[in-house]
């Protein structure tokens, strides 16, 4: 008996070498696990960040239209009741050089904002 206890405890175990293995192994999967993870959240913060700035750029992009839009119907309110008068010198180059057709005026709109005619010929 003496024999034979000797040679079982000289040499280890198949099943504790298999469970020495499992042990690695899984500290291993762990560890790329805990990879894996941190990657992931790495990757969520520059998403986070690059949206933000996406949203801050809509947000400010929408501030300048409503802006430029409530400047241009303020213009037009301004413009629309007072006359429009053109300068002795446009007169004169006007007759001096009359332009094309498509190289006059804009149309003259009266106070209701109805078109009522466009500047055809100075020459007259």
């Amino acid at each position: 008996m003496v024999s034979i206890t000797a040679n079982s405890s000289a040499a280890p175990s198949l099943s504790a070498t298999v469970d020495k293995t499992r042990v690695i192994q899984a500290r291993r999967d762990a560890e790329q696990a805990q990879s894996t993870a941190d990657d992931l959240r790495r990757q969520a913060d520059s998403a986070d960040r690059t949206a933000q700035v996406s949203q801050d750029n809509a947000r400010s992009l929408a501030e300048r239209s409503n802006q430029l839009v409530a400047n241009y119907v303020q213009t037009q309110r301004g413009a629309s009741n007072e006359p429009r008068t053109l300068g002795p010198s446009v007169v004169s180059r006007l007759y001096a050089d009359p332009p094309s057709a498509s190289l006059l005026l804009p149309p003259v709109v009266n106070a209701q904002g109805q078109a009522t005619g466009q500047l055809v010929n100075l020459s007259a």
